[in-house]
C-alpha cells in the first residue's frame, strides 16, 4: 500500500512539473508571439540584393515619379543592400556609397531593423508598403549626417528592377495651347566669350548662386534633340533645390549689362509643372558687372508661354538679403 501511494504521489509530482514547464514554455512562447520579435542573421532574400531607388511620397509630387526621372538617379538617392552589407552615403554631401557590414536584423512587428556598429550610421529600419510593387520605406539614423549632426531620414524607396514603363509610366501630354516664342535679338546680342568667370553667390544665401565658366553644352528641344551647342556654362541656382542652365547675351545699349534666358533644368530634384512651357526667348534675370569680383543682379522671372504671365519663383532667395549684390566667392 505504501509502495502505491509512492508510486501516485511520483506521477502526481511528474504530472505537475511537467505542466509547469508547459506553461513557462507557452508563456514564453506567447510572449514572442505578441511581441512578434525575431533574430534574423541577414535580409531576406526580397530584400537583399536589391539597389532601392527613393521617390517622391508626398502625393503633390507622386506626378514626378516617371520611370525616367526615377532611373536618373545618383547614390545620394538610393541605398544597395546585400545579405549582410548595406550601401549608403553618410552624409548629405557625399556622392558615393559606403559598404556597412552588420551581423543580424531584427523582425518587430514587420519592421526590419538593422543595428550597425559604426561610427556615422546608427540603424536602418525597413518596412512594405507595396510588396507587389517593389515599394517600401527606409528610415536611417545617421550620426554625422548634416554638418556633424544627427538625422533621421526616411526615403519612399522601389526596387530598381521594378521601374518599368507599365508599373512608372510617363504623363500623357496635355494639348496646351503655348504662345509662340518671339525673339528680342533687336535688344540682345549673342556672345561667344564670358564677361566674367566664377562662382559669384550672396552671401546671406549660399543656396542661390550664378556660376560661369567655360564649358561646353548641349542645349535641347522640349523632345530632348540637340539643336545647339554652347561654348560656356552659365548655371543659375534659386535654391539647393532648383538649377537652370542659362545662356548669356549682352544688352545692347548698355555696357557692363547681360540678360540670362532659361535653357533648361539641370541636376534638379524639383521640376516646376509647367518647365516645358516657359519662354527661351524672353529674359528671366539681368546681371550688371560691377567689377571683377561683384555683379549686380535683378531677377524678372520666367515668362510662361501657357498663361501669358511672369512666373516669380525663386525671387525671394535675392532679394532682401543681399541687396542684389553677388560676390565672387569661387573662381
Amino acid at each position: 500500500m505504501e509502495t502505491s501511494n509512492n508510486m501516485n504521489r511520483l506521477v502526481f509530482l511528474l504530472i505537475l512539473l511537467f505542466t509547469i514547464i508547459s506553461c513557462k514554455n507557452n508563456a514564453q512562447e506567447n510572449i514572442s508571439l505578441n511581441n512578434e520579435q525575431k533574430i534574423l542573421k541577414g535580409l531576406p532574400d526580397d530584400i537583399a540584393n536589391k539597389t532601392w531607388i527613393y521617390i517622391h511620397s508626398n502625393p503633390e509630387y507622386d506626378k514626378y515619379n516617371t520611370y525616367k526621372n526615377i532611373l536618373d538617379y545618383n547614390a545620394g538617392n538610393s541605398i544597395k543592400t546585400e545579405k549582410n552589407l548595406f550601401h549608403t552615403v553618410l552624409d548629405v554631401y557625399e556622392t558615393y556609397y559606403f559598404e556597412i557590414p552588420f551581423d543580424s536584423v531584427t523582425l518587430i512587428n514587420n519592421i526590419y531593423q538593422i543595428n550597425f556598429k559604426h561610427s556615422e550610421i546608427d540603424y536602418a529600419k525597413f518596412k512594405w508598403l507595396n510588396k507587389n510593387k517593389g515599394i517600401g520605406e527606409w528610415e536611417i539614423r545617421y550620426l554625422r549626417y548634416f554638418d556633424g549632426l544627427d538625422s533621421i531620414v526616411k526615403n519612399k524607396s522601389v526596387i530598381k528592377s521594378f521601374v518599368t514603363k507599365d508599373n512608372f509610366p510617363e504623363p500623357k501630354k496635355e494639348d496646351r495651347v503655348l504662345e509662340k516664342e518671339k525673339s528680342e535679338d533687336n535688344k540682345f546680342a549673342k556672345i561667344e566669350k564670358l564677361p566674367i568667370i566664377g562662382e559669384f553667390a550672396c552671401v546671406n544665401e549660399p543656396s542661390s548662386f550664378l556660376s560661369f565658366k567655360y564649358e561646353e553644352v548641349k542645349l535641347r528641344d522640349s523632345e530632348g534633340e540637340v539643336i545647339e551647342i554652347q561654348p560656356y556654362k552659365v548655371i543659375l541656382s534659386l535654391t539647393n533645390q532648383i538649377y537652370l542652365s542659362c545662356t548669356l547675351r549682352k544688352v545692347k545699349d548698355a555696357k557692363n549689362k547681360y540678360a540670362l534666358f532659361y535653357r533648361h533644368a539641370e541636376n534638379t530634384e524639383y521640376f516646376p509643372e509647367d518647365i516645358l512651357s516657359f519662354s527661351k526667348t524672353h529674359p528671366i534675370a539681368e546681371i550688371e558687372i560691377l567689377e571683377n569680383n561683384t555683379i549686380k543682379n535683378k531677377w524678372i522671372g520666367m515668362y510662361n508661354r501657357r498663361t501669358k504671365k511672369v512666373e516669380g519663383y525663386g525671387v525671394y532667395n535675392w532679394i532682401d538679403k543681399c541687396d542684389n549684390t553677388l560676390s565672387k566667392v569661387e573662381d
